[in-house]
Parts: C-alpha cells; structure tokens; sequence
C-alpha cells in the first residue's frame, strides 16, 4: 500500500472568542483541509476540535446554524437570485418574517449587492459570487464565521470594501477565521496571524510578532506626484537614511 499524504499534522491551536485569525500558507499548506474539519466535511483521523468548550462530533446539524461557512467554491442554487438566497439564509438564521425584507436590503446594501438583487446567481460574475458568498456566512451575526479565501477573485477596491464589512461583523461579536495568500490584508485586518507549512503550523502571532521575529527588511511605500520631480529630493533623503534601499517601480 502507497502512503498517503497527510494535509493537517500536529495541528494544536486556540481562537479566542471574537477575535479574527487569519490563516495563511501555499497552496497545498493544508489551509482548506482545517476549515473542512472545522465544519465536519472532513473527518478527523486522530484529535479533537471543540467549539465553545464542545466537540464538534457531538453537534447535531441544528448546533451548526451559528457557525457561517464560506467555502472556496461557491455553493450557490444557480438558478435562484441574489435576493432569493439572501432571504432563503436569513430564515434559516432566525430572522424574524416581518423584517426580513429590509434586512437582506441592509446587507445588500454594505456589501453592494443592491444592483444585483435580481440577478440569478449562474449569471453573476466572479467576484460578486464571492460578495454572495461571504455574505451568506456572516448574514444572522453567527457565532463563528469560517471563511476560505472570501475575497479570492476580488477587485482591490471591492476588497477593501470586505475587509470593512468583515471588521464590522466582528465589532457584533462574531469570531472570524480566514484564509488567504496575501499578507498584506492579514497584517491590516488580523487579530492574529498563522502560517501553515506542509501541514503544520509553521508560527502564529500577531503581525508586529511575526515581523520583528522572521522578517529582514522593512518596506517603505512613497506616493509622489508625478512631473514635480519630487523624486529627485526624495531618494536622495532615503538613500541617506538607509543606505542599502532597493527601488521597486521607479518610473524612468
């Protein structure tokens, strides 16, 4: 018999309520592998994995509605529209009957859905499946949110617009867990950060943690209107203060 692969090994790992940990790592690190098992599409070969001090094998399926999922791969009803799915989970969240017309206006509202209420979801782009997606996890305030890579596929301008509607729902309460590739929206949005390698978790810590321990550099970003040849001042001053600066996309 061929040895498997194994893709969580040694995992031990503690999330405090309300707090939003971001998980990063390759493809292949074992990121999406722990959200399965967290929500019980994968089942476990050894360990345990409690929430709120219980066993996952111990829920039934009614104890996961105050867990939100948002898978990598959207599951969306293609032929149901953005309102129809919105209104469908807001019932199975609890939301009262009279209210849940001007609810799901709120949430499509902040996460600029409006203009698609009406759309099927097979005719949505990308992006805006992932919008839906996200916001199926967190509509009905859950107690904890999963969410693999929510803004995958994304514009930088829509995502920016997540990450505030992602901090907003963690302010209610929620706890967040989230994977990405990109450090850089871990580093502004993350409570805590780990970092998974093969398998394992390789660190986790805060950002200023991870940085002062394993980073080497420092990268400094300058914005400079262009035709004032501000640039010839500015690098000159950088250059004095760090002599060993790298220059990125310097215009010529």
């Amino acid at each position: 018999r061929t040895r498997g692969t194994v893709a969580v090994h040694d995992l031990s790992l503690r999330i405090r309520k309300k707090e939003c940990f971001w998980l990063l790592g390759t493809n292949g690190a074992g990121k999406t592998t722990t959200l399965q098992m967290i929500m019980k599409q994968v089942p476990l070969i050894s360990g345990t994995i409690n929430i709120n001090g219980k066993s996952i094998n111990a829920f039934s399926d009614e104890r996961f509605d105050g867990v939100g999922f948002c898978p990598q791969t959207n599951a969306l009803l293609p032929n149901h529209t953005t309102k129809e799915m919105l209104m469908f989970y807001s019932r199975i969240r609890g939301v009262p009957k009279e209210e849940i017309k001007e609810y799901v206006g709120q949430w499509m509202h902040l996460t600029r859905l409006t203009r698609f209420e009406n759309t099927r979801c097979k005719q949505l782009s990308g992006g805006n499946k992932r919008k839906l997606s996200l916001t199926i996890a967190i509509i009905g305030n859950p107690t904890l949110a999963v969410l693999d890579e929510p803004s995958a596929g994304v514009d930088p301008a829509a995502r920016k617009k997540l990450h505030r509607v992602i901090n907003a729902v963690k302010l209610k309460g929620t706890t967040i867990i989230l994977t990405t590739h990109h450090m850089g929206e871990a580093a502004k949005m993350g409570d805590r950060i780990g970092i998974m390698v093969q398998g394992r978790l390789g660190c986790v810590g805060t950002s200023g943690h991870l940085l002062s321990k394993y980073a080497e550099g420092y990268a400094c970003t300058v914005s400079m209107i262009r035709g004032k040849n501000v640039e010839d001042k500015v690098l000159p001053l950088l250059r004095d203060m760090c002599p060993d600066l790298i220059v990125a996309n310097h215009p010529n």
